[in-house]
């Protein structure tokens, strides 16, 4: 239920620093579940991509490939 709303955890519901700090989280250190979430869930995919374009701005190289080839 909480992917379906957008969130990889209910602590991540308690405030949107919570949320985003999940998302960061995953993206350098992704659980075994993480990517396979973010092509499921809409709302879900488009918060991680915000925080990717947020990474991206402070380092062209923080991009979707970047964070998918981490930790495989």
């Amino acid at each position: 239920e909480y992917f379906k709303n957008g969130f990889l955890y209910e602590y991540a519901m308690s405030g949107s620093e919570n949320d985003f700090n999940s998302i960061a989280k995953n993206l350098f250190c992704p659980s075994k579940d993480f990517w396979s979430l973010y092509g499921t869930y809409i709302k879900l995919s488009k918060k991680i991509n915000l925080a990717i374009d947020l990474y991206n701005s402070a380092d062209s190289s923080f991009n979707l490939i970047y964070f998918r080839n981490l930790n495989q």
